[in-house]
């Protein structure tokens, strides 16, 4: 499914989203993130990572959607709903979050949201991959991880 519409954004080079590449996109993961916001309210937002634009370039950009404020945030910048939804609270807001190093785009890979991190592994992008990483949900920031033992191999398509 190629999903169109104002969220939908590819990467460029530097790793920078552009409006004119907001054709659509398909192979990405949306995950579901229970959170407590300031005022220790739970709130569910809704998380959005990588896939293939309608040119075929991969993309890398992680957005969260607040599904109480009706607002799409792009995870590494400094934007957020409060602008213009003054009651979200939690989320990213930081902008030294477009700083730190982030896995390449890709598509077909899974994610899963556990406690406040969105965990991605594998994909294929220029080959097929079999990387981890952590997207910490309230700094935006990526961290990959390297855990002992014999890694998975190199996957895409999977569940």
């Amino acid at each position: 499914t190629l999903v169109t519409g104002p969220t939908s954004q590819q990467s460029g080079a530097d790793g920078e989203e552009s409006d004119a590449q907001r054709a659509g996109r398909y192979g990405h993961t949306l995950c579901t993130w229970r959170r407590r916001d300031a005022g220790g309210a739970s709130a569910v937002s809704l998380v959005l990572y990588g896939g293939v634009d309608a040119r075929g370039a991969f993309l890398a950009g992680a957005h969260q959607y607040s599904v109480a404020d009706q607002c799409w945030t792009e995870l590494s910048s400094a934007e957020s709903c409060a602008s213009a939804h003054p009651r979200h609270a939690g989320g990213v807001n930081n902008a030294a979050a477009a700083a730190a190093p982030v896995p390449s785009g890709r598509h077909f890979h899974t994610a899963s949201v556990w406690q406040d991190g969105m965990y991605v592994f594998g994909g294929k992008s220029n080959g097929y991959l079999n990387d981890l990483w952590r997207l910490d949900l309230f700094t935006g920031r990526w961290q990959q991880l390297h855990a002992g033992g014999s890694r998975p191999s190199k996957r895409w398509g999977h569940v």
